[in-house]
């Protein structure tokens, strides 16, 4: 899928209408359904705009097939919550996390 079509199918799941997402992003609603329809291609900063107003990271436009299970922004949060949780611990339990990380990792590969 292009950007345009992977912002079109992001806008609808959260049931907005362009002029809707056009507000929230600033940005004019025929520039909105030029980029979805592969008219234009955005900026950077329209693409993080119409991002931000959709509540996600622009990087998802950029997913060739949003429903893919890898969901790039939950794994970028689960990662965050991980670090803060890691900080809270002994070295000597990090160690023993990263032992028990191996096991899972091996069991996965068998």
């Amino acid at each position: 899928m292009s950007i345009g079509e992977n912002i079109k199918t992001v806008r609808k799941d959260q049931g907005l209408t362009q002029k809707e997402l056009a507000q929230k992003a600033n940005i004019s609603r025929s520039y909105l359904a030029d980029i979805e329809n592969g008219r234009y291609n955005p900026s950077i900063e329209v693409l993080q705009s119409i991002a931000s107003s959709l509540g996600i990271s622009a990087q998802k436009f950029f997913k060739d097939n949003l429903t893919e299970n890898d969901n790039i922004d939950q794994l970028e949060d689960d990662l965050k919550l991980i670090l803060s949780k890691i900080k809270k611990i002994s070295k000597s339990d990090r160690e023993k996390l990263l032992k028990m990380i191996d096991i899972f990792e091996e069991e996965t590969h068998k």
